[in-house]
């Protein structure tokens, strides 16, 4: 059976996208985390006119704006919310996903057919996107999205050959690069493959003054920016260290999708096998590339070799960064199906291919429906926390957990502004509100920490709050600097 035209393929793949998460984004378990808070009241302040945020709050990196776009528009159509947050970046997340299928298109020499839609609807049914498919993080979906245009454009012959398409690669080099740099890792092989390997060095000159456009486009974005927030995230001395199986099990992980920032979360038996699925094709990848070069040499495809490169690559730098920040290895996804795509596309056997990865692609199902009721902590815990403030009339807190105050501003819609324990922080009009009440001596000022309080419980009004946290209502200066807090 043919399969259907470009158009109804690409409209199937992205009504199974939705279908996937739609059991998860209705359902009353999902919590929008700190740093997705951060996003949510930075799209806020660009509604309301407060803020121009181009970066994550408090950062001089993880370009934004784009994202901040997309949450802005969907809040201007059904009001902020976290349900808004999550549709945002899944229309975002769309876009990408739907130049991926554009650039297995194009790979397959603009002919559709069944592998195509399958490798598809395997990113989309892909556990290491279960949630993050929908999750705001300050650059991830940008980078995604911007990564896989640029290989659609890159393999689209009819486009790549102008010059103007050039200086556009180079462009979007630096935003990716701006948003979340670990998707160069993987696509810099394919932008070599398509310009290094030619004989005409015009296209290459025009990507670098695409770059050279861009980067003197940032560094005046970025001028007289402060940045609170700069982590060293690459390690040389972690090759020291380095652990095989350790590793091993680290991107394991990753591909299960199931964590919570470095916390993992044992996920069921059908995510289990589709994560050590996708680690094998790895493993298997090498003794594939191996054989091409052996046996071909000279007429091996070149292409495969540099798909090869960019799987390769997009796992290596694991090594050298934070083993237990699994969000690190979100890129390795898309450009590893990628790879899958062009072993498989002329192999012997269709029937047979074909058959094994709708196999795979039905417990993809059942792993993406696993993932209905994920949560690290109840959002009710979140919520009883900023009900509980507004019974007492607390609008200004000591927030003891750094990411637990922007959860309680967003989800009190900013009725509650809270504080960290620095005199700095990534929104620093949160700090100074706080502050400001607390030395006129507003009776709305409070304390929030985590249960068991490191106070003396008989000597303060203290309200506890199902047994996770506290709130202490005006707290002396002598208490909060005990639990740690900076007043000056």
């Amino acid at each position: 059976m043919n399969p259907p035209n470009r158009f109804i393929s690409i409209l199937l793949v992205l009504i199974l996208l939705v279908a996937s998460r739609w059991f998860y984004m209705t359902g009353s378990t999902f919590v929008i985390d700190g740093d997705e808070s951060i996003m949510g009241l930075m799209a806020r302040h660009f509604l309301e006119g407060k803020e121009l945020p181009f970066f994550f709050y408090g950062q001089s990196y993880g370009f934004a704006f784009i994202e901040v776009l997309f949450i802005s528009g969907v809040y201007s159509l059904i009001g902020v919310s976290g349900i808004a947050l999550k549709v945002a970046m899944l229309i975002l997340f769309a876009m990408g996903f739907t130049f991926f299928y554009l650039t297995l298109y194009e790979l397959n020499g603009k002919r559709n057919s069944w592998l195509i839609i399958i490798v598809t609807a395997l990113l989309a049914l892909a556990p290491s996107w279960a949630i993050w498919a929908m999750k705001a993080r300050g650059g991830y979906h940008t980078a995604f999205a911007l990564s896989f245009l640029a290989t659609f454009l890159l393999f689209n012959n009819s486009i790549n050959r102008k010059a103007i398409t050039s200086v556009f690669i180079g462009l979007l080099i630096v935003l990716i690069y701006q948003s979340q740099p670990l998707w160069l890792v993987g696509l810099l092989p394919l932008v070599a493959y398509q310009y290094l390997n030619k004989t005409n060095w015009k296209p290459g000159i025009n990507v670098l003054f695409g770059l050279g456009i861009g980067y003197i486009g940032f560094v005046i974005l970025k001028s007289g920016m402060s940045s609170f927030w700069s982590p060293s995230v690459i390690s040389w001395d972690r090759l020291l260290d380095f652990n095989l199986m350790v590793f091993v099990a680290q991107v394991y992980k990753a591909l299960t999708g199931s964590y919570y920032y470095g916390a993992f979360i044992e996920p069921d038996l059908s995510t289990k096998i589709v994560a050590w699925t996708y680690l094998v094709t790895v493993v298997l990848s090498v003794f594939w590339i191996a054989v091409e070069i052996v046996r071909k040499r000279k007429s091996a495809d070149k292409l495969s070799i540099f798909l090869f490169a960019s799987v390769i690559l997009s796992i290596s730098y694991f090594t050298v960064v934070n083993p237990n920040t699994l969000r690190y290895l979100l890129p390795l996804q898309g450009f590893l199906l990628l790879l899958i795509f062009f072993g498989l596309r002329k192999v012997r056997y269709k029937g047979v291919v074909i058959s094994a990865l709708t196999v795979i692609l039905a417990i993809s199902g059942l792993s993406i429906y696993s993932f209905r009721d994920f949560a690290y902590s109840e959002k009710s815990k979140i919520t009883d926390v900023v009900e509980t403030a507004q019974a007492k009339d607390v609008k200004y807190v000591f927030c003891e957990g750094g990411l637990l105050q922007w959860q309680l501003i967003f989800y009190s819609n900013e009725s509650v502004i809270a504080r960290y324990r620095g005199m700095t922080d990534r929104y620093q009009p949160y700090i100074d509100t706080v502050n400001a009440a607390f030395f006129r001596s507003d009776p709305g000022v409070g304390l929030v920490g985590y249960v068991p309080p490191k106070l003396d419980t008989a000597r303060y009004d203290v309200t506890i709050i199902n047994d996770d946290f506290f709130l202490v209502k005006s707290p002396s200066r002598g208490l909060l600097e005990k639990v740690g807090f900076k007043l000056e």
